[in-house]
């Protein structure tokens, strides 16, 4: 019976697999790492693509990424919601919403504007 249930444990786990390996065969262009869990159980866990063009070097589970400057994305995005909601303009000195502030951008408008 122990044997049985293992095996077919074992073989809905590659049914999923395969279910997962099949779509990201279909976006043969993604590079990263993709998760599928189920009530807090890891159904499907792989790193697909290459993480270091000039040497090489696979995407792993394990991989860890350098994010770069991603953060400026959502930065801007957040800007112009407030801008459009009226909470800011992109002509405001930075010290208009951190009159604290005493950095060299104190009086300068934010880069924002060139966003």
């Amino acid at each position: 019976m122990k044997f049985f249930l293992s095996s077919f444990l074992f073989i809905s786990l590659s049914a999923f697999s395969q279910k997962y390996d099949a779509i990201l065969k279909k976006y043969d262009t993604f590079n990263g790492v993709v998760l599928v869990a189920n009530q807090g159980k890891i159904e499907y866990l792989k790193g697909v693509g290459v993480a270091n063009r000039q040497e090489n070097i696979l995407i792993h589970p394990q991989t860890k990424f350098r994010i770069c400057s991603i953060t400026k994305t959502f930065t801007a995005v957040l800007i112009l919601q407030l801008m459009e909601e009226g909470k800011l303009q992109l002509t405001d000195k930075i010290s208009k919403y951190l009159p604290d502030y005493q950095g060299e951008g104190k009086d300068k408008h934010p880069s924002a504007a060139y966003l």
